[in-house]
């Protein structure tokens, strides 16, 4: 349509101007969109920017769902074992996806979960107590925690260690110098979590040494004496009967159970399975089904980067097989024991991922053959941290 007075097109038509109002429309709410996300949630925005700001993560994860418990119970019952396939990505261009393991079976949303994901996700699961036991690497998955936790609530003084209860009792400062440590994590709101370390370098272990101070304590008969002037006291069945019994005063509300599978190439897979029963019969009559419990499988050994006197060890002891056989074979031990309660929705009873796998192309993060350099232990709390959180 002309304009009558210059016979020249008008600069703005209708039609032109509904679509201006459209689009101004849409940028607005994009703004009040993208407002919101950053005040409400700021963990999603990182999500956000993650994966769709970055088209190689996009694409990525386009085919796959969030690890979960419940996906992991389906693949329990489908497979028969813990999921574990999957790859390593170390050369991505986002530093936030950098040395990420990438499950065939789903995908873990961070790397590093974010700090505020970690708190909201403690505060929803009432989670103020945290205990883990296992052995040397069991320490390094605590160191690991430590870290997170200081960057989450900002200060984690160790508030105990060595000192149990009015025995001194220590039954295992033969293999690690300290038996118990307990640290406690406070933020400025105070709001205070623990966070427990007990060794353990066997799954019931008869064999502990004299004890400290005017305490006694002797293996006789498969029992533990407790002993105070030389008067006995308690008994009971195995270290981790006193662990349970007598030392934690209070019901954790998480507990991870690392199992100390480097310690017991010798026993049986007979002997192992009746161990791990005593041991998951244990925790139930002690904890009960409050606490969140579990189980770790134990990651694989790279036999060359053993120290020499561990590798003519391993040779005589293993009569020359990689121990990696001996752990994977233990690790399969573990799920056959513990499978009908991992696989239990209403039951707080879970597995993990099948470490054996998952460390499979890490040989260059192996420290000494048989612990891992700090990134693995990282890496790997961070996805059970959001395994636990998909609960």
């Amino acid at each position: 349509m002309q304009n009558p007075i210059s016979g020249t097109q008008p600069l703005l038509t209708t039609d032109t101007m509904f679509k201006a109002s459209m689009l101004a429309a849409w940028l607005l709410g994009i703004s009040v969109s993208f407002y919101l996300l950053t005040q409400l949630c700021p963990p999603c925005l990182r999500l956000t920017l993650q994966l769709d700001l970055t088209g190689k993560n996009s694409s990525a994860v386009s085919n796959h769902t969030v690890c979960t418990h419940r996906l992991f119970r389906s693949y329990y019952e489908e497979s028969g074992y813990f999921p574990g396939t999957g790859h390593w990505v170390d050369d991505s261009d986002d530093v936030t996806n950098n040395n990420a393991f990438h499950p065939n079976l789903c995908y873990f949303r961070w790397t590093d979960i974010p700090n505020e994901a970690l708190d909201t996700c403690f505060r929803h699961m009432e989670i103020d107590d945290v205990l883990i036991m296992g052995d040397s690497n069991a320490g390094q998955y605590v160191k690991a925690a430590l870290r997170k936790l200081r960057r989450v609530y900002g200060s984690c003084p160790m508030t105990s260690s060595q000192v149990l209860d009015e025995f001194g009792f220590n039954p295992a400062k033969y293999y690690f110098p300290y038996f118990s440590r307990i640290y406690t994590c406070r933020s400025t709101s105070q709001r205070s979590v623990l966070l427990r370390h007990i060794s353990m370098n066997d799954v019931i272990d008869h064999e502990v040494p004299v004890s400290v101070n005017n305490s006694l304590v002797q293996a006789k008969r498969r029992k533990l004496w407790l002993y105070r002037n030389r008067t006995a006291i308690q008994t009971f069945g195995s270290y981790q009967d006193y662990v349970f019994r007598s030392h934690i005063k209070a019901n954790p509300d998480l507990l991870l159970v690392f199992l100390p599978f480097n310690h017991m190439k010798k026993v049986t897979t007979g002997e192992l399975r009746t161990e791990l029963t005593q041991l998951k019969h244990l925790i139930w009559q002690t904890l009960g089904d409050r606490t969140k419990v579990f189980w770790i499988p134990a990651f694989r050994e790279y036999y060359q980067k053993h120290l020499p006197w561990r590798k003519a060890s391993e040779d005589k002891r293993q009569r020359g097989e990689l121990g990696t056989r001996t752990i994977d074979a233990m690790n399969h031990v573990l799920f056959d024991v513990m499978a009908s309660d991992i696989q239990n929705a209403s039951l707080n009873r879970f597995g993990f991922m099948d470490l054996i796998q998952v460390s499979r192309d890490r040989h260059d993060w192996s420290r000494d053959g048989i612990h891992m350099h700090k990134i693995w232990y990282h890496r790997i709390l961070s996805y059970f941290f959001q395994l636990l959180c998909s609960t």
